[in-house]
């Protein structure tokens, strides 16, 4: 995967700079469906990026939801270095978020997989978000 904020808009490819629009959002990194924030980069294009800062002005999200997600993707955040089960080493909380929801992923489908297994039931091993 390349992100095409990192591709020499010039060199790299075929497209109209302007065409380009990455759309994040922090339900679908975080497994957060309820949260609904998301952020629009559109680098070449000043007119569609002002449409649409002029849009988002009806869809402002409360402070409460602000603050949470300032706090945790400030890359800053004074959350202690940890130890995660695997051994690697992870500072400040988006580190720490990341480790723990793969952690609780893991144990998900390993729940999953002897549930499976004691009844019986056929199941594929994953080939990805391991």
């Amino acid at each position: 995967f390349n992100s095409l904020l990192s591709l020499d808009t010039n060199t790299e490819t075929i497209c109209k700079p302007s065409r380009f629009i990455v759309l994040w959002s922090v339900s679908k990194d975080f497994g957060l469906s309820q949260a609904r924030v998301a952020v629009a980069a559109v680098p070449e294009n000043p007119v569609l990026k002002d449409a649409l800062t002029s849009l988002s002005m009806s869809f402002r999200i409360s402070s409460l939801v602000n603050s949470f997600f300032v706090a945790i993707l400030s890359a800053g955040h004074p959350a202690p270095e940890q130890v995660t089960e695997s051994g690697s080493r992870t500072t400040g909380l988006v580190g720490w978020f990341v480790e723990a929801n793969m952690l609780r992923l893991y144990q998900a489908k390993e729940r999953l997989w002897c549930w499976c297994t004691r009844h019986d039931i056929a199941w594929l091993e994953a080939d990805a978000g391991q």
